[in-house]
C-alpha cells in the first residue's frame, strides 16, 4: 500500500470513494428516466467524430463534439412517430456481469 504516500493517489482515493457513494443515486434517476445507453450511444457516435477529424486532418477533440453534439440534438428531437413506439416489457435484459477493471484499476508491484 506504498501508493497511499503520494498525496495525489489519496486525493484519487478519496474522490473515487466519493463517486461510488453518490452516482448510484444518478444511476436509479436515469434508469427511472430510460435514459440508461444514451451516454453510452453518445460515446461511440464520438469515437466516429474522432475517427472523422483523423482522416480529415483535422483536431480529432473537434471531431469527436461536432459529432457527439449532432448525435444527442438528434436523439433528444426523435421523429413524432418514434416517441410513441411502446416499448416491450416482456424482452429480459441481459447485462453483462461488471468486470474488475470498468470498476478500477489494478495496482500490482513490479
Amino acid at each position: 500500500m506504498e501508493f497511499l504516500t503520494l498525496a495525489f493517489m489519496q486525493r484519487a482515493l478519496l474522490a473515487g470513494i466519493a463517486i461510488g457513494l453518490i452516482l448510484p443515486f444518478l444511476g436509479v434517476f436515469v434508469s427511472m428516466r430510460r435514459m440508461a445507453f444514451f451516454g453510452d450511444g453518445i460515446a461511440h457516435a464520438s469515437l466516429a467524430g474522432i475517427a472523422l477529424g483523423i482522416v480529415t486532418g483535422a483536431n480529432p477533440f473537434w471531431g469527436a463534439l461536432a459529432v457527439g453534439i449532432a448525435f444527442g440534438t438528434a436523439l433528444a428531437n426523435p421523429k413524432p412517430g418514434i416517441a410513441n413506439t411502446p416499448i416491450p416489457v416482456n424482452n429480459p435484459v441481459i447485462a453483462p456481469a461488471p468486470t474488475p477493471t470498468s470498476n478500477g484499476a489494478f495496482f500490482t508491484e513490479s
